[in-house]
């Protein structure tokens, strides 16, 4: 084999040498993930975010998102842009362990597969917990690799839901006040109609101290004396 040969065949080597290692770097760099935050009250519907923070070529992926079931119920869920063009998106939600577990394989004739940084899943849950706590979100990544299958490395921010009491409350205060309120009104209008009787009874009757039985009775018999007296001197002057 002459010179010429050999150094052709050793600067291929060089070169597969070459983008074996830029492959090898781009697989390794870390995919950044994250899930958002919500609040709300007891029987409230809120929606989490799943996004993908970092640019990203991972071909397929499987996480898991833990919650408490004590706490939130899960409702349903809607594929953000990133999984778009999905080959495979699967999402499946356990309601005994409270684990939304969720499948993506990406679209082997897509060219490039690159996804830019954005939403991959908003998922909705309903507040069951009526006291004022603070129940966590945790996304687990149990598989994220490229196309060649290699696994890439990978970080997750996570979330959590501030639960800021029951919904209810609010209306009852509002009953309560409304109720407040009538029975107020009521009771002024009681007491003016009673005022106003008073003042009826106070035009007919002067004020003298006494009650108005007293007086009516005292009327009775002062008249019954003068009718009296008037029907002696009748007679008297009669003999």
């Amino acid at each position: 084999m002459n010179t010429k040969m050999i150094r052709i065949m050793a600067l291929i080597m060089i070169m597969l040498c070459l983008f074996s290692t830029i492959n090898v770097s781009k697989a390794a760099d870390t995919v950044a993930f994250s899930v958002s935050s919500a609040s709300g009250k007891s029987g409230d519907e809120v929606t989490i975010n799943i996004n993908l923070d970092t640019a990203s070529n991972f071909a397929s992926a499987n996480f898991v998102l833990e919650y408490d079931t004590t706490k939130l119920t899960y409702v349903s869920y809607t594929k953000g842009e990133v999984l778009e063009t999905a080959a495979m998106c699967i999402v499946n939600n356990n309601p005994d362990t409270g684990k939304v577990a969720i499948g993506y394989i990406a679209d082997p004739t897509a060219t490039d597969q690159t996804k830019a940084p954005g939403n991959m899943l908003k998922i909705v849950f309903k507040i069951e917990s009526t006291t004022t706590e603070t129940t966590n979100l945790n996304l687990v990544c149990s598989e994220l690799k490229d196309d060649p299958g290699t696994d890439i490395p990978n970080t997750i921010n996570q979330g959590k839901i501030e639960i800021t009491g029951n919904s209810n409350s609010s209306e009852n205060e509002q009953i309560a006040g409304t109720n407040t309120i009538n029975t107020n009104t009521n009771a002024n209008a009681s007491t003016s109609t009673s005022e106003k009787d008073n003042t009826e009874a106070d035009k007919v009757l002067p004020n003298t101290g006494l009650s108005n039985k007293v007086l009516i009775i005292g009327i009775v018999v002062i008249s019954f004396a003068i009718v009296s007296y008037k029907k002696y001197k009748y007679l008297k002057g009669i003999k």
